[in-house]
């Protein structure tokens, strides 16, 4: 999706990116009308949902398909879409004044120079990724493009950390207890909410769903921890925004006197918000509508969730280790054949800033 990036911008329209992977096609079709997207560019390698418009499969493209002369664009060089889990998502529209001011000036420019290979590792649809690709590209540096192993990494560590906890015969409250804390933990590094769930969702999700933890439990787990320590990194800017304003009442205040007065509150919050959550998980209480705390019946048959169910395996009592190994992908196989498996999987606009404005393309794939 490189290609379709550059090819964007020099035609003069502005690039929407998504990832199809994990975009619910309620998402997709909101944003798509949202930002007045006119083509959509996807790989054959994606099955897009319908109502998205023009659709066009680049890998797809004749190489012989004559150039058209580009024309002069708007100031919208993209707009990037959040991934909408606290409501509706919402879209920034991003020039290319500011993206140039951002990439092309210290420290923004990375210090990257020709010759220099960058790794592109990042998912399009997160806003740091068009630093590592047009950043590298303006300075002349060279891309090295992820490849499979890499954008699979994920599921691998998702399927091993499953299996692991499992052969450990960890309980389920341990193992919950253990992703408040690395959640939390990350959280001191990693503040940014969309950037941590981008890095944390892909392996917790997937490897909590084997151990028979629905996603809607994952999700306010990840919350509780996302909530509590952002007061407290020095790491995040809101930081150094409370401390201007404590300065302002007490001017010998410093980063200590800050850190001294949040961290009990933090405390309180992490574990108020934790015994609440296991009152849910204990009592069986739904976390919402169709949200339920825990799978009901055999582990094989979760109600309308993600994972699919093989017709083959769903009608003995458990996961046979060979479907737990390939229950996140298309496929299941057992020891006398493989098949096809059938089910469904769950799956980012403040609204554009001007609503109607066309954001004439955009790029709707993974890497």
């Amino acid at each position: 999706m490189v290609v379709g990036i550059l090819a964007v911008l020099k035609a003069g329209a502005a690039y929407v990116p998504q990832d199809v992977r994990i975009t619910p096609p309620r998402v997709l079709r909101q944003i798509v009308g949202t930002a007045g997207i006119r083509v959509v560019l996807t790989t054959t390698a994606h099955e897009l949902p319908g109502g998205l418009g023009t659709v066009v499969p680049i890998d797809s493209i004749p190489d012989n398909a004559a150039p058209r002369k580009a024309r002069s664009g708007g100031e919208t060089a993209m707009v990037i879409f959040t991934s909408g889990t606290t409501g509706q998502p919402n879209g920034v529209q991003v020039t290319h004044a500011n993206r140039c001011n951002v990439l092309l000036t210290e420290p923004g420019s990375l210090g990257i120079r020709p010759g220099d290979r960058v790794g592109q590792l990042l998912n399009i649809a997160f806003d740091m990724a068009a630093w590592e690709i047009l950043g590298t590209l303006s300075h002349g540096g060279t891309l090295v493009i992820r490849g499979e192993e890499i954008t699979r990494i994920g599921e691998i560590t998702a399927i091993n950390g499953a299996e692991l906890l499992e052969s450990a015969g960890v309980s389920g409250p341990v193992i919950m207890l253990g992703i408040l804390v690395v959640v939390t933990l990350v959280n001191l590094i990693v503040t940014s909410g969309s950037a941590q769930w981008a890095l944390i969702g892909p392996v917790f999700v997937p490897m909590l769903m084997l151990l028979d933890i629905p996603p809607e439990t994952t999700q306010p787990l990840y919350r509780i921890a996302d909530s509590c320590t952002n007061a407290i990194t020095p790491m995040s800017p809101y930081f150094v925004m409370a401390l201007g304003f404590l300065q302002r009442y007490r001017r010998s205040a410093g980063i200590g006197t800050l850190f001294s007065m949040t961290v009990p509150l933090s405390f309180a919050l992490l574990v108020v918000w934790t015994l609440l959550f296991f009152v849910f998980w204990v009592f069986g209480i739904p976390l919402g509508p169709g949200a339920p705390v825990r799978w009901k019946g055999p582990p094989c048959h979760p109600p309308n969730g993600p994972v699919r169910l093989c017709p083959r395996c769903s009608t003995t009592s458990g996961r046979s280790s060979n479907w737990r190994r390939t229950a996140t992908t298309n496929r299941c196989s057992t020891k006398d054949s493989t098949h096809s498996a059938r089910g469904s999987s769950s799956g980012s606009a403040h609204p554009a800033s001007k609503p109607g404005t066309p954001a004439r393309s955009a790029v709707t794939s993974s890497n």
